[in-house]
This record gives C-alpha cells, structure tokens and sequence, in this order.
C-alpha cells in the first residue's frame, strides 16, 4: 500500500534517544521564512560576488553548489524542491507535492498547474522527465546525484513517477539541488544541437539580462514567475577573484555580498562582524587523490602513505590561521556523527616513507605526483610538499581559475591529488557518501562494494541512531582505503551588508534571492 506522504523531512535531536526522520503531510508544509526584518520594499540592484566564473547556464553543467555556479542557475530555474538548511527539512517550491511508498523505492512528483518557462512553453511532466533523463546520461557529476534512480515516467501533464533501484529516503534533496533545476525543453534543443551560448531558459524568478562568460552574469525578474515575484530590480554576480579579493571589493562597495570558504577569511569576517550565513561542513576542504589505475594512487599504499604523511595540526598551523580545522577525529565538535571515542584517522610518517620505498621498489614509480587546484588556494600545494617531500614524494604543482579545475579534476579526471572537498552532509549522509564514493562516476575513481553496501544501508537507515552505526562502518573503510585525506572541518560563509535582507540559504549551501531585498 502506498503511504501518502509529503517528501518533508526534519532530523530533530532527541537527547539520550534515536532521532527519527520523519515525513509529515504535505498540507502543512510551508514555505521557510527569509532573513531580514521591517518591512520589505521593491527595487535596487545586488550585486554578488562569484566564488568562480561561471562558463554556462546550463543547469547540467552545473553541480548545484555555491561554489560553481548554484546560486547563478538556482536564480534563473529554481528547484523542484526547496531546502530549508536550518530545520534540514524540505518544503515544495516550482512543485506542488512529493509523496513516497511505504519502503521509499517510488516518488511521485506533483507539478503545480498552469505554470511556464519564460519562453512560454509548458513547464510540465514531460519537461521534468526530459532534463533528468538528459542529467542521468550526461558525463557531469550531477549525473552521480540520480544513479539510485530505476526510471522516471509522466503518468500524466503534472505528474512524475520517479522509481528507485534501491530504497532512499534522503532522495528528496537531491530535487532540492542541481538536478532540481528544470530548464526549457526548447533551450535543451538549442544547447545540445550546438549552440552552447544560447540564453538559458527557466521558470524562476530571474531571467538573464546579459551575462559574460566567466566575468559576469545580470539578471532582472521573470515576469513570467508564477510564484511571488522578486522585489530586487536587478541581480548581478560578478566575478572578483580570491576570497581576499573579494572582501576588499566588499568593503571598497563594489560588491553587496560574496562567498569565502578559507579559514582566513572566516576569522576576518568574525573579528569584524560582518553579516554572514556560516555553515559548516565535515570533510568540506579535502585533499582528493586518483584512485585510477591511471594514477600511481590506484595503488593503495600510496594513498596510506599520504595519509600518515599528513599532519593535521601543521595544516591548521599554516593553512587556517591556527583554527583547529583538520583533525584525526573525521567528525568533529558540531556534527550529529561526532564522538570522542570514534576510530581515530593515523598519522605516522615513518610508516608512510616505508610505504613509499615499497612502492618505488616494486613498480620503479619516480616519486612525482601532479598536483591541481583552484587559484584561490595556493598555499595548499606548499603545505603538503612539506610533508610529502619527506616520505619521498615531489608534488608537481598545476593551479587553475576555478571553472578550469572544476573540469580538469570533475569531468577530464586529470590529477593525482586535487586541492577540492568531500563534504558529509549530516542532513543527507546517504547522499554525500554515494556521490562521493560510489556512484561509477564519482571524481575519486573509488570503487569498493563493501561501500556500496555501506551507501546502501546509510539510506535505508530511519533513525539518527542508525545512522551513527552506519557511520562507524563508513569511518573504518574510509580509514582503511584512504578514497580522499579530510582537511577537515570548513565554514561556508556568505557575508553580506546589513541592509541586504531576505536572503534564504537552501540545498547546496546556495543562497535563493526571490525574497531578497535592500532596506
């Protein structure tokens, strides 16, 4: 029998007691309330600073994130789902409802009536099942997001129904991200016959009014938006550089808000009390490694030895201002998932230059790995060549703009070890696991079935307790495998001025702009 529910959820901390996460009526679902206070008024212009330029505003290029573009492509298409980040629950946002089966293995979607991209065809069923066909079959990574699903089908104009291979009820805030972003079957048309620039088509409360590639990107509101229209006359993102970069554009007044992900940054934005959005995310700096066989890291030992290589308290020393960031306890103070007396993550770097001889001995490997990351965070290579250098190993140092690391390490997969992340989201574990180190196209190149069953029970788990169970199992892999190197525990900060209000922070850590407003 199909058990009527709506897709939201809320994970509440019960003391002493399993904490269930539990599915209410849709009936009472409402809308989170933005930020701000007074009386809200129409008009002005916001101008918001880029963590990285974005190339395209193609919802399928995009990962749905506030790093690499989420906040552009969210603006223009909304969600099928709205993320509500303070209560971890979901509320519906361009749909109307999403109701599961008893053991979470089928989702029906329902679309609101009447509603139009803004190039006036139909924003319906067949529309949705268009762009997440189209997103499970591309190569980008928001394809990892929905390979849990069986297939998706229009039962009729408004309705989707979404089979799983397996049961997961932590699916709805995959809706709630990048695949959530349902862009016009013409502009799908357009784009993939070729024409890659085409103006990007939604039906969410902005549309584009000009935008530059990589520099810059100017929205005004949809007037075609079928929901409460946005009071801010225009909407710009603009690329400004480094995080520090970006704060100094702040504070000169180019720039109403920005984005900031170091350390550095964070305290700066404490000690001079700016308004901010934080989050904080485990394991949200990483140091990813190639589990290829295309890189010398396909080979285990080499990935222990990094591992016992790196020291987490120079890290933070040198890194994080003296923050305590990374850690040999993965979950640290904060998380649902933290304990004092979890499996701790080893440091030996004796053992690791042992390792490293093995490994030369054995396959005549000359020591070099290639090192890629973003340009906004350079000093990470100089770090870890002091402790690699050491052990045997020279790190050959390749830094790029954001956009171009992105598809150099998530799409080309060209690296040994990269400068990203590898957040473990405590709302959606299940998720962050099976994007990260299970689905065949995960940017690791990590494959182990014992992490499959891992994955698989994660999101079948109902309880919190469960969870915490299913975690340990997780620690203990992870420890022995060696996927990634967690650099530990990062803030997500988006600061912004005081008169800047309204402003909604939803899946992916995106900001949503439809309530903003200037006071």
């Amino acid at each position: 029998m199909v058990r009527k529910a709506s897709w939201r959820f809320a994970l509440v901390a019960a003391v002493a007691t399993a904490t269930a996460l539990t599915a209410c009526s849709s009936s009472n679902s409402k809308t989170p309330e933005p930020l701000g206070t007074g009386d809200a008024k129409s008009g002005g212009t916001l101008v918001v600073g880029e963590y990285s330029g974005v190339n395209s505003l193609d919802p399928m290029m995009n990962t749905g994130s506030v790093t690499i573009g989420g906040n552009e492509t969210l603006a223009i298409y909304g969600t099928l789902i709205r993320w509500d980040s303070k209560k971890l629950e979901g509320v519906p946002y361009m749909a109307k409802s999403l109701e599961h089966n008893a053991d979470h293995t089928q989702w029906t979607l329902q679309l609101r009536p009447g509603m139009v991209f803004s190039d006036g065809s139909p924003y319906d069923a067949a529309a949705v099942v268009m762009n997440l066909d189209r997103n499970r079959k591309s190569f980008f990574s928001i394809a990892n997001s929905l390979s849990k699903i069986e297939s998706v089908k229009a039962t009729d104009d408004l309705t989707v129904v979404i089979t799983m291979k397996k049961p997961d009820a932590q699916f709805p805030y995959v809706l709630s991200i990048g695949p959530g972003m349902i862009a016009s079957p013409k502009y799908i048309k357009t784009v993939d016959g070729g024409n890659k620039t085409a103006p990007a088509v939604g039906a969410g409360p902005f549309v584009v009014s000009d935008f530059k590639p990589g520099s810059s990107l100017t929205l005004k509101p949809n007037p075609t938006y079928a929901l409460d229209k946005p009071l801010l006359s225009t909407l710009t993102f603009q690329m400004a550089g480094t995080e520090k970069a970006q704060l100094q554009a702040f504070e000169a007044g180019q720039l109403q808000a920005g984005i900031t992900l170091d350390s550095h940054s964070d305290i700066e934005i404490k000690q001079k009390k700016i308004p901010t959005i934080a989050t904080r995310q485990t394991s949200g700096v990483a140091l990813q490694l190639n589990n290829r066989k295309t890189s010398p890291l396909g080979d285990v030992r080499l990935r222990k030895a990094v591992q016992l290589a790196f020291n987490p308290k120079v890290w933070n020393e040198r890194n994080n201002a003296g923050e305590e960031v990374a850690s040999d306890l993965l979950f640290m103070k904060g998380s649902l998932f933290h304990s004092e007396d979890q499996q701790k993550i080893p440091y030996d770097p004796q053992q690791a230059k042992q390792l490293v001889d093995q490994v030369k001995a054995d396959t005549g490997w000359n020591g070099e790995l290639d090192w890629v990351g973003p340009s906004t965070q350079t000093n990470q290579p100089v770090i870890l060549s002091s402790m690699l250098n050491p052990i045997g190993i020279t790190l050959k140092v390749t830094n790029l703009p954001v956009a171009n690391f992105y598809t150099k390490v998530y799409v080309e997969h060209d690296y040994d070890i990269a400068g990203g992340g590898g957040a473990i989201a405590d709302s959606t574990p299940a998720g962050s696991i099976h994007n990260n180190y299970v689905t065949p196209t995960n940017s690791l190149g990590y494959s182990n079935p014992e992490m499959v069953k891992i994955s698989d029970e994660m999101a079948a788990a109902a309880t919190l307790e469960e969870r915490r169970v299913v975690m340990k199992k997780f620690l203990a892999l992870y420890i022995e495998t060696v996927p990634s190197i967690s650099c530990g525990t990062t803030t997500w900060n988006f600061f912004h001025k005081p008169n800047v209000q309204g402003l909604q922070q939803v899946g992916g850590q995106m900001i949503q702009f439809d309530k903003a407003w200037m006071s």
